[in-house]
């Protein structure tokens, strides 16, 4: 049996999926298997996925009809053998020695977890961003830190909401169980907040081995949701509330995220997608400016601790002037566009 599988979903992958293969193959640490479940691509996935099979016999191919990252997911989970598990999106890619430096600190310091930094490749501009966390690498980290670092950024901002950087045991994801397929948006989020109130160690290597590829680094230009409000926002501030009151840690961030959400929401209520009525779009700000749990976020937050034009936001949500609301959001998407197309014609031009 390998010592680590490696789990990816892919869907309609063709232009990225080879690059994430290669990576995977190119491995210093050899004792893996490599679990790619195909969920119901259309493109040509299918076939290049299969080619590789042939080449390498620690590639294994599960094909399924489409039903999600998460269904695809815990099929992988369900079919991998290995004693430890990595989970890897199709379109981005690894460095040659991260199973390597994941797996010999695991044996060394026999933490539930193990994570790295993440290099932020924005395929649209060819800017990298790197995140690091800030902890102490190569340190074992118990329950307690875990509890008064991890779980406030985790409730506030996401940190370490994406399941792909971590290297698991596999009894650890067994305890936690499968991802939630119902789910369309927050999925990862809430299978690490499920996660992280598993285990009772973790270790981080300070080093950016995992490559997140991102075609668009704009999320306000990304596809408009209807009923996002209700969907996300409200979804994820409950959700937050739950564990924030299970692991006693302060509401503050998960308000300021809510604040946030609604903002965006606000301004995507102008995006060309949505086909409401002006009269509909400004009943919907409405009551998300009035909504019970905004109103309980906005006394949780330090309004100091916003960018310039969120404050503006705030201010005018707080006051409830929703004409102003209504203007200012609709200015702003339009702004941000703006800014986007002149952006595009100088790289264009360049």
């Amino acid at each position: 049996m390998p010592k680590i599988s490696i789990i990816i979903p892919v869907y309609n992958s063709e232009l990225y999926i080879r690059k994430c293969v290669d990576s995977i193959l190119s491995q210093t640490f050899k004792d893996f298997e490599a679990i790619f479940i195909n969920d119901g691509s259309i493109d040509s996935t299918s076939c290049i996925l299969d080619k590789y099979k042939q080449i390498d016999n620690r590639v294994r191919v599960l094909h399924q009809e489409n039903k999600g990252p998460s269904a695809a997911r815990n099929l992988g989970v369900n079919s991998a053998t290995g004693d430890f598990l990595l989970f890897i999106d199709s379109d981005d890619w690894i460095e040659s020695y991260m199973l390597d430096e994941m797996y010999k600190v695991m044996m060394e310091k026999n933490p539930d977890l193990v994570f790295c930094g993440i290099s932020n490749d924005y395929i649209d501009t060819g800017i990298t961003i790197l995140t690091s966390y800030n902890l102490p690498s190569g340190v074992l980290l118990d329950n307690s830190y875990i509890k008064n670092v991890v779980y406030p950024n985790l409730l506030k901002n996401g940190l370490y909401s994406s399941p792909c950087n971590k290297l698991l045991k596999r009894h650890v994801v067994e305890k936690v169980g499968l991802m939630d397929e119902k789910l369309d948006y927050g999925e990862d989020w809430k299978y690490m907040l499920d996660l992280f109130d598993t285990i009772d160690s973790m270790l981080y290597i300070d080093k950016n081995l995992y490559h997140y590829n991102h075609r668009d680094n704009d999320s306000l230009t990304k596809k408009f949701r209807a009923n996002s409000f209700d969907m996300i926002a409200l979804w994820m501030y409950e959700m937050s509330k739950k564990y924030a009151e299970k692991w006693g840690v302060s509401l503050e961030g998960s308000s300021e995220r809510l604040c946030l959400q609604t903002i965006n929401c606000i301004i995507m209520e102008f995006s060309t997608e949505n086909k409401l009525s002006n009269s509909e779009k400004m009943g919907n700000i409405v009551r998300y400016i009035n909504h019970p749990f905004l109103l309980e976020a906005l006394k949780n937050i330090d309004k100091n601790q916003f960018r310039l034009n969120h404050k503006f936001f705030i201010f005018l949500i707080t006051k409830k002037c929703k004409r102003l609301l209504f203007i200012y959001g609709f200015i702003y998407l339009q702004m941000k566009t703006l800014v986007k197309i002149i952006k595009s014609h100088k790289r264009n031009y360049t």
